[in-house]
Parts: structure tokens; C-alpha cells; sequence
């Protein structure tokens, strides 16, 4: 299977799977805003963040590092997978410990919602904490099909006992006792997976000795990972401390709808990471040219989605919410350009990481979260949701401006700016062809969005003799 066609299927099981689960999520989470109102989605957003800033501690790095150690075929015996899996379960117990010792200190109610919320999310966190290292190996092996099952399952069981208690009228925190049963059901499909592919991890094999030889590699991922998922979690904490719950879910829910679009860039980053983690080591050129054409069939992509959100974002926050959440509307006009701006830097981030670049993403992050703090103490006190949101699009700039950087260090010559000239011209006239649609219904508006951006796009020499030759190819793989 040539590289292209690898890439494609990688991206569209992983992402077309979770997407599947995400759409009965994302329904889900209509249903429970449309019942519970903003504040209560405030305090899930807030322990959500909470439950996620206390799981960083027990990261270190551990999958991303997987991924690309298992691509690079450098351990038969499968220690290093037994390595990480202790140190994962110790990374685990020891945030456990920490999250115990502030509860406390961040909660005055221990009957709370949002306390008890974070009990329930951090046990669904606990169980998926320890699979995914058993999912990071086989992402590495590019075994995307088992990857996306286990997801899928995860996330129907969530949505299916979440619909069951909400119409048997549970209350708002009974809801969410359905995700320990869900994270059971990861752990347990993932293992059985793992087991039946490749065995069991060799435990026995793990000295203590052994482990600081790992924890010395960990050290520029995990930091990275510490200071990449501070930055998306900083923000809500900040907000809910400083505007409130109300504030907090309209924020949320502008970033939960740009997030689903978003979404993609994870995928398509551990799609093409192993990839280029191997072609690093085994065919340079052929990296630079995978490089160069998944950045620029990305930004062909991403910005019609951006740009469509930016035009329709009053429109859709009605039909979703009708009259809740209004003051999600700005928030989502602002936050549709984190779509673009993370599609871009998936590729940048994944070219470094497979490189061993690690450090120098380390210090970029570093600077992202000082910078994202900074502005969200500035900003929130003045403008509420709409600073966290204009905040969130200045931390996403960041890291695309700086990996940009160092990705052109790694391939001179690179000039990725280049490929969005087109595609941005096209966004801009679907955009005004959007807005003059606004009395049309919104499927037909985007439809007519979608077909004028294609058509604008041909008619500039946006898509090339090249673009349509690698689309050809392509698609026979998704048959």
C-alpha cells in the first residue's frame, strides 16, 4: 500500500470512528445542555479541566512516546511496553494522591456537583489512562481499525446509559455515573485487543533499575504533554474562578462545536506520526514530500470549515440551543479559527515529534502557557467568555508560528504560508456568498458555501494537476 493510501486509511479510521462516537456524544450533550442550562454545564466544563490538569501528572509523555518507539520497530521483546505500563500505573496513584490532598482546598462543599463530578469523570480518566499505553502500541504497529473500535464502544456505552438515566429523570451528577462503567469497558476491549494481537506485556521483564533509562527519554515528551494540555485546560479553570459557571458554559459550548472540527487534527497527527517517525530513519526525501502535500491538502480543507462556522455561528447556536447560550455566538465567530490554525500545526507538531524534536517543542509549549495564562487574567475580568475565547485563538497562533519555525530548520526550503493564499481568497468569498444566503435554510446555505469555495478555489489554481492526481489515487483505498 503506497504512503498515501496509508495515511488516508490511518486518518479515516481514527477519525471517522471517533467522530461516529463523537456525533452520539455531541447529541448527548445537546439533550444535557437543553435540560440543565448553562451553569451546570459550567461546572462539568470546570471538572472536566480539573479531572484533566491532574491526570497530566500522570502522563509523562508515555503514548506519544510509545507510538514512535513501537514505529520504529526498536524493541521485539515488548519491555519498553511493560516499562511504560508500570510507570503509568505509578504516575496514576501518585496524581490520585494529589488530587485528593487539593479537593479540599478547591471545594468548601464536599457534596458539590462539581466534586462529584470529578470522582466520576476521574474514574472513567483512571481505567482509559492505563489503554491508552496498550493503544499507543497499536497506533504504533498501525492498527487504526482496533483503535477506533475501542472509542466507539466507549463512547456509545457513555451516551446509551447517559439517554437512559436522563429520561428516567436522574439528576444532573447522576447522569454522569455512567462513565466509570464506560472506562471499564475501554480498559477491558483494549486489553483483549492487545492480548489476542500481541500477548501479554511482559511485566516480569521490568526492573526498577531499568526504569530511569525511560524516564530520562520521557522527560522532553512528558514536558511537552505537561505544558500542551495545561494550555487547553488553563482557561476554563480560569474563567469559572474568575466570571462564574453561566460564563463558563457558554464558553464551553462554543468550544465544544469548534472541537469537533478541531478533533480531526489529533487523528491526523497520530495517523502521521509513526509514519514519519519510520520514514525518518529509513527514506528523508520521502518525509519532506509527505509533509509538504498533508499540510497542503489540509489547509484546502480546514479553511472552508472555518470559515463556514465564522458565518453561520448565530445561526447554528440557535438551532441548537434556540434560545440558551446566546452569549456562545461571539465566542464560536471568534474560536472557528482554531479549526485552520490546528489543522495546520498537526503536521509541524508531528514532523518534530518524529525527528526528536522534543525539546525545542518543550520550550515553545512553555512559552504558550505562560502566554495563555497571561492573557486569560488580563482578558476574562474585562470581556468574560469573549477573552477566554479571543485568548484561546492567541494560544493556538502561538505554536503554529513557532513550530513553523523549527519545522523549516528540519526541511530548508519549506514554505507552507504559501499554500494557504488560495484556500484563505476562497474562505473570504464563501463567506460573503454565506451571509448574503442567510434567508435560505442553513443545509442549503451550506451546501451553496461548500460548492462556491470548490468552485473558487478551481477557478484561482488552488487545486492543481498534482492535488487531483493524488485525489484519484486516493480514493480507491476507501473502497
Amino acid at each position: 500500500m503506497s504512503l498515501g493510501r496509508r495515511l488516508l486509511n490511518n486518518t479515516v479510521l481514527l477519525f471517522g470512528g471517533d467522530q461516529l462516537g463523537n456525533l452520539l456524544q455531541f447529541a448527548f450533550f445537546l439533550v444535557l445542555a437543553g435540560i440543565f442550562g448553562e451553569a451546570r454545564i459550567g461546572h462539568y466544563a470546570e471538572a472536566l479541566a480539573l479531572v484533566g490538569l491532574f491526570a497530566l501528572f500522570a502522563d509523562m509523555g508515555i503514548v506519544e512516546y510509545t507510538i514512535r518507539h513501537v514505529a520504529r520497530r526498536d524493541d521485539p521483546t515488548r519491555a519498553e511496553i511493560a516499562r511504560a505500563l508500570v510507570l503509568r500505573g505509578a504516575g496514576l496513584i501518585g496524581s490520585i494522591g494529589l488530587a485528593l490532598l487539593l479537593s479540599s482546598l478547591l471545594f468548601a462543599d464536599p457534596a458539590s456537583d462539581v466534586l462529584i463530578l470529578i470522582l466520576l469523570l476521574g474514574a472513567y480518566q483512571l481505567q482509559a489512562s492505563l489503554a491508552d499505553v496498550l493503544l499507543a502500541e497499536l497506533k504504533g504497529l498501525q492498527l487504526m481499525g482496533r483503535v477506533a473500535t475501542v472509542g466507539i464502544v466507549a463512547r456509545v456505552i457513555t451516551v446509551a446509559g447517559g439517554l437512559a438515566l436522563l429520561l428516567s429523570g436522574a439528576s444532573f451528577s447522576t447522569v454522569f455515573s455512567v462513565f466509570p462503567l464506560a472506562g471499564f469497558c475501554y480498559l477491558a476491549l483494549t486489553v483483549f485487543f492487545s492480548v489476542r494481537r500481541l500477548g501479554l506485556p511482559p511485566l516480569h521483564l521490568v526492573r526498577g533499575r531499568d526504569l530511569r533509562p525511560l524516564l530520562r527519554a520521557l522527560l522532553p515528551f512528558g514536558t511537552a504533554i505537561l505544558f500542551n494540555d495545561a494550555v487547553g485546560r488553563q482557561d476554563v479553570i480560569i474563567l469559572s474562578r474568575l466570571a462564574g459557571a453561566i460564563p463558563t458554559g457558554e464558553y464551553w459550548v462554543a468550544l465544544k462545536i469548534a472541537s469537533v472540527f478541531v478533533g480531526v487534527s489529533g487523528f491526523f497527527q497520530h495517523a502521521i506520526y509513526p509514519m514519519l517517525s519510520e520514514l525518518h530513519l529509513t527514506d528523508p526525501e520521502k518525509l519532506a514530500t509527505v509533509c509538504r502535500r498533508a499540510m497542503r491538502v489540509l489547509l484546502m480543507g480546514a479553511f472552508p470549515i472555518s470559515a463556514g462556522l465564522f458565518a453561520i455561528s448565530e445561526r447554528l447556536v440557535t438551532l441548537l440551543y434556540r434560545d440558551q447560550f446566546k452569549g456562545s455566538v461571539l465566542c464560536l465567530k471568534i474560536m472557528s479559527w482554531i479549526v485552520v490554525v490546528c489543522l495546520a500545526h498537526a503536521t509541524f507538531s508531528a514532523l518534530l515529534s518524529a525527528v526528536g524534536r522534543q525539546h525545542q517543542k518543550s520550550v515553545c509549549l512553555g512559552i504558550n502557557l505562560a502566554l495563555g495564562i497571561s492573557l486569560n487574567l488580563v482578558l476574562i475580568p474585562l470581556l468574560a467568555q469573549t477573552g477566554a475565547a479571543v485568548a484561546r485563538v492567541a494560544v493556538e497562533v502561538a505554536p503554529l508560528l513557532m513550530y513553523g519555525w523549527l519545522a523549516n530548520r528540519v526541511l530548508p526550503g519549506w514554505k507552507p504560508w504559501s499554500y494557504a493564499l488560495r484556500p484563505a481568497l476562497a474562505s473570504a468569498i464563501m463567506i460573503l456568498v454565506v451571509w448574503w444566503l442567510a434567508w435560505t435554510p442553513l443545509a442549503l446555505t451550506i451546501v451553496a458555501g461548500a460548492v462556491v469555495y470548490v468552485a473558487v478555489l478551481a477557478a484561482c489554481g488552488g487545486i492543481g494537476r498534482e492535488d487531483r492526481a493524488a485525489i484519484r489515487s486516493l480514493l480507491p483505498s476507501l473502497g
